[in-house]
């Protein structure tokens, strides 16, 4: 009279275990999904963070064009120099930005953080101040 029950039983659990492991796939799936969103969500704020600072540092120098060379076109800051306390303290402000971009560049894809690269290494190749505010600053 009882094995009938346990018949039915035995296939409740199975049926109950089958979907467990699909209702748990399913919930990993969609965890995966959630955290690759976040992820790109992120990427995509670092580098808007990235654009929005080069950006107010190009307007600084459109209003101030007469220190860009200092930093773009291997312009040598000399010893008679009237705003060598205003060019000091923009090469920290560049040299603040290139930072800003080596710690951002593990949040960014491999394609864009070469771009970021190579900007830094060609600002520096081109800029003798912001390469002696560097060497000069070691500690730092």
């Amino acid at each position: 009279m009882l094995p009938w029950i346990w018949a039915d039983t035995n296939q409740v659990q199975a049926t109950t275990g089958v979907l467990s492991v699909i209702v748990t796939l399913v919930g990993f799936f969609l965890l995966w999904r959630q955290i690759k969103q976040v992820d790109l969500s992120s990427r995509g704020q670092t580098h808007s963070y990235l654009y929005t600072h080069q950006d107010s540092i190009t307007r600084f120098f459109i209003e101030h064009p007469d220190l860009r060379p200092f930093f773009y076109e291997n312009k040598e800051l000399s010893n008679n120099e009237v705003d060598s306390v205003i060019i000091k303290a923009v090469t920290e402000m560049v040299a603040d930005f290139s930072e800003h971009i080596y710690l951002q560049l593990p949040n960014l894809p491999k394609d864009i953080s070469e771009g970021w690269e190579f900007y830094m290494k060609n600002l520096y190749n081109r800029s003798p101040i912001l390469r002696t505010h560097f060497d000069d600053n070691k500690d730092w």
